[in-house]
């Protein structure tokens, strides 16, 4: 298995499927660990998102579809679901997928978006306006940390985020992955694409 099939892997298609029907476990992980490795390398930074409360993946996967919405709503204001070409882009792995589940998300802005954005939103103050600062258990917080944050906080009110700047994405990958024996973590992956919501322009 390439890490080109995962990337096609059919929704449709169970993981316990292919599992069954290709691959043992051993060369599935080895597959998306080395997808993962490639996407780390093309990322800039590995956010997580925990909701610290049990749930199905259906549900874990709703909150961070919206999550993704509210993020993108920010950078990009009104009618940001016309512009999918200026979305970020990220691939969520999930883990704890069978209680409180948590998403590693390697994550970036597009790069066809305004140096002045970019920077806003990544190094923002409090100064810009509650959007770009805060704070968390009385330490303030700015820029990407707080947006990431505090979207998270308004989908789900338990729920916890980090931010960390990826430097070592060959250790990432393994990292992000070492959820991705199960099936039902291999079939909750979600590449950004999956969530796009553009609507068709006027013709």
């Amino acid at each position: 298995m390439t890490e080109k099939t995962v990337q096609r892997r059919t929704p449709a298609l169970g993981a316990q499927t292919l599992l069954q029907q290709h691959y043992c476990s051993a060369d599935l992980k080895s597959a998306i660990t080395k997808f993962a490795k490639q996407q780390a390398r093309a990322s800039t930074h590995h956010i997580i998102l925990a909701t610290h409360r049990p749930m199905t993946m259906h549900e874990a996967r709703y909150l961070l579809k919206k999550w993704d919405k509210l993020i993108n709503g920010q950078i990009l204001g009104g009618r940001w679901n016309r512009k999918p070409h200026l979305h970020c882009e990220w691939v969520a792995f999930p883990e704890h997928v069978h209680s409180d589940p948590h998403w590693h998300l390697l994550w970036r802005m597009s790069r066809d978006l305004e140096e002045a954005t970019v920077r806003k939103i990544l190094n923002g103050k409090f100064i810009d306006g509650p959007k770009y600062g805060g704070r968390i258990k009385g330490q303030p917080v700015h820029g990407l940390d707080w947006i990431v944050h505090r979207h998270w906080q308004r989908v789900i009110s338990s729920g916890t985020s980090k931010v960390v700047r990826i430097f070592e994405p060959e250790k990432l990958g393994y990292y992000v992955t070492k959820g991705q024996r199960d099936a039902v973590a291999f079939d909750n992956m979600v590449m950004s694409g999956e969530f796009k919501t553009c609507l068709p322009k006027a013709a």
